[in-house]
């Protein structure tokens, strides 16, 4: 199921943040994912993004694997000992680091390699909300 990206006039645009320590990637995340009809909230870290919790909860975590200031996976870990879930895609330059999350957290709906086609990129926050709306 492809979810809506362009919602209709007075539908809530669903909320993707992008955390991601490298400005550049932010940006073009932002300005792809916005073009398609998302809201994007870019984040500097997980810190900044636990310093948000629990006021802000995004419908879905675009989350880098090697930030600068935490590692990815403990920023799930720490998402979650705040009580929070969220559908979660990691991403990473590097694959290993993604098979080495492989397995460890139930929300974590995705693991994609940079550089990210869009395509695929569409394909994993749309499933990723349709299983959230499913549940």
């Amino acid at each position: 199921m492809l979810f809506l990206r362009n919602p209709s006039p007075g539908q809530k645009r669903r909320m993707v943040a992008v955390v991601d320590g490298d400005r550049a990637v932010r940006e073009a995340f932002s300005v792809l994912l916005d073009g398609v009809g998302y809201a994007v909230a870019p984040v500097n870290g997980g810190r900044e993004l636990l310093g948000a919790l629990p006021e802000f909860v995004p419908d879905c975590l675009l989350l880098e694997v090697d930030l600068p200031d935490i590692d990815g996976r403990q920023l799930v870990s720490k998402i979650h000992d705040k009580g929070l879930r969220m559908p979660t895609i990691l991403m990473s330059t590097h694959a290993r680091a993604l098979d080495e999350a492989a397995g460890v957290f139930s929300d974590v709906t995705t693991f994609l390699t940079k550089p990210i086609a869009e395509e695929s990129l569409f394909k994993a926050i749309d499933q990723s909300l349709s299983a959230v709306c499913a549940s």
